[in-house]
């Protein structure tokens, strides 16, 4: 076996499909050969990366260009030789690897892509709540009241009726436990709804409360993390808006 055919079986042994004796050539033709090293360091990264937990669906576009990846591989031609036949198995692993490479590189793409898209997403969603804060901070007809907090700090709420909303700030209240969360509540003719829940375990926060138009009062309490359909009793904290 030639040094040039030695070169050729980087697709093969990654796929771990060489006999006993091309393996072992092969692996002493590794130990001096950088270019094939690297080969094959580049096709088992390709591989570990379509058994990461990040996979997602290949692009439409990635049939064609596997395709294309197809149509451009010379064939070789048949010949009843067992020698030929063995460089046709071998031309077939090294474009399955090469298929390996192509597609964990469109997984690849399309996991930083997804990443962008939630970034971008969570960048705008957090432009447009500092957005509705300042509206409600800077409304002609704002009106600030503040009001204690059970076991310590304090609750206060900004509001504008020309924004129809309030920004609730909570500050050095005692803090729940991790499973706990603070809630805010909009009463209505003595009827509760839910405003806004802070993060589990939080003392301090700033909520922006919508549709208060005809709440008499916001109110706090402690619920289970992610909030309560109804108030848990007793109340920690409220403020009157009328």
């Amino acid at each position: 076996m030639t040094t040039d055919d030695l070169h050729l079986l980087t697709g093969a042994y990654t796929l771990d499909a060489l006999d006993v004796a091309e393996r072992e050539a092969f692996e002493r033709h590794l130990r001096t050969c950088s270019i094939c090293a690297a080969e094959v360091a580049g096709f088992r990264e390709a591989a570990a990366r379509l058994a990461d937990n990040s996979w997602s669906s290949p692009p439409p576009r990635m049939r064609a260009q596997v395709l294309e990846r197809i149509h451009g591989t010379r064939q070789l031609t048949p010949t009843p030789t067992g020698r030929a036949s063995r460089w046709r198995r071998r031309a077939a692993f090294a474009l399955a690897a090469g298929l390996i490479a192509a597609v964990a590189g469109g997984v690849t793409y399309l996991v930083q892509d997804q990443r962008v898209r939630q970034e971008q997403a969570a960048r705008v969603e957090a432009e447009q709540r500092q957005a509705r804060i300042d509206a409600v901070l800077t409304a002609s007809d704002v009106v600030v009241r503040t009001s204690p907090v059970t076991g310590g700090g304090a609750i206060t709420v900004v509001s504008a009726a020309s924004q129809d909303a309030a920004v609730v700030v909570v500050a050095g209240a005692p803090a729940p436990p991790s499973s706990h969360a603070y809630e805010l509540w909009t009463v209505r003719d003595a009827t509760p709804q839910p405003a806004g829940v802070m993060a589990a375990g939080q003392g301090t926060s700033t909520q922006y409360v919508n549709g208060i138009a005809g709440a008499s009062l916001i109110a706090m309490t402690v619920e289970p993390a992610g909030g309560s359909a109804t108030p848990t009793l007793p109340i920690v904290a409220q403020v009157r808006l009328s």
